[in-house]
């Protein structure tokens, strides 16, 4: 069955690859081909203007059934990039980042959560803050992940958090920014009274 709806897909024949998944479609046990087929089949569909809601209605289900198949993910990423659909592009990655850290995979989550806050930082500052520090919950010794958060926080408003992520990050990044960080956080503490602060953030600079 799979040539056949490969080849159709191919061709654009819409109709008779979908009468292939119609008389396949019940009698497959495997998940993996079951999403294989259905994907198929949303790509051609995808392909066609007046039937995009259809192929988007496929991704959907074969994300219920496999919320990690990767082509429908990318597809239907893909799709809502284009359309602009910010709403459902953000729910997608939401889950994508649960996939993430329910497999350990500090990679995904990483680069997942990057991602999503760019998504949202423009509408959503506090959302976007609350995805980073999610993310550094189970991969806390990132830099880029340590300075996306530590970037994004005012001085006024999370001064103990900043100063708190810049010690983290002291403890990570090239010794030369270390350094010249370790010496503004030292004004920090200092700023803030607290000369033991100050002196822990010297010495972790060395």
């Amino acid at each position: 069955w799979l040539p056949l709806a490969e080849l159709y897909g191919r061709l654009g024949d819409v109709e008779r690859l979908q009468r292939v998944v119609e008389e396949t479609l019940d009698g497959l046990q495997d998940l993996a081909d079951r999403c294989s087929l259905r994907v198929t089949l949303a790509r051609a569909l995808m392909d066609r203007e007046d039937r995009t809601a259809d192929a988007v209605a496929i991704l959907e289900e074969v994300l219920v059934e496999d919320p990690d198949e990767p082509n429908a993910q990318a597809m239907l990423f893909a799709h809502l990039d284009r359309t602009g659909d910010r709403e459902r592009l953000v729910e997608l990655l939401e889950r994508r980042i649960d996939i993430a850290i329910d497999r350990e995979d500090h990679a995904g989550i990483k680069t997942t959560a990057l991602e999503l806050v760019r998504r949202l930082e423009g509408h959503d500052r506090f959302a976007a803050l609350d995805v980073l520090r999610r993310a550094l919950r189970f991969v806390n010794d990132d830099v880029d992940l340590l300075g996306a958060l530590h970037s994004r926080l005012s001085d006024e408003e999370d001064a103990h958090e900043r100063a708190e992520l810049a010690e983290m990050l002291i403890r990570v990044e090239a010794p030369a920014s270390a350094a010249e960080r370790a010496l503004g956080l030292a004004r920090t503490y200092d700023g803030m009274g607290d000369g033991e602060a100050a002196l822990r953030a010297l010495k972790l600079g060395t």
